[in-house]
């Protein structure tokens, strides 16, 4: 696991939002079917971030950011 900023996490917004990856950001799902607008994310800058990454075959499936 690795620590990360707030800004950071809110930076892997848009290649989850193309199918990438599947991100969860404190448990809140982003994915290409997520509607930004429907979620708040003004918490996440300035917050410190675990992250947790799962890999399938040197590809990543999903990102999981908690704090």
């Amino acid at each position: 696991m690795k620590r990360i900023s707030g800004e950071q996490v809110l930076g892997m917004i848009p290649a989850a939002l193309e199918g990438d990856y599947i991100l969860y950001i404190d448990g809140t799902v982003i994915n290409e079917a997520t509607d930004l607008t429907a979620i708040d994310l003004r918490g996440v800058p300035g917050a410190a971030y675990r992250l947790e990454v799962t890999r399938t075959d040197e590809m990543i499936k999903q990102i999981s950011a908690t704090r």
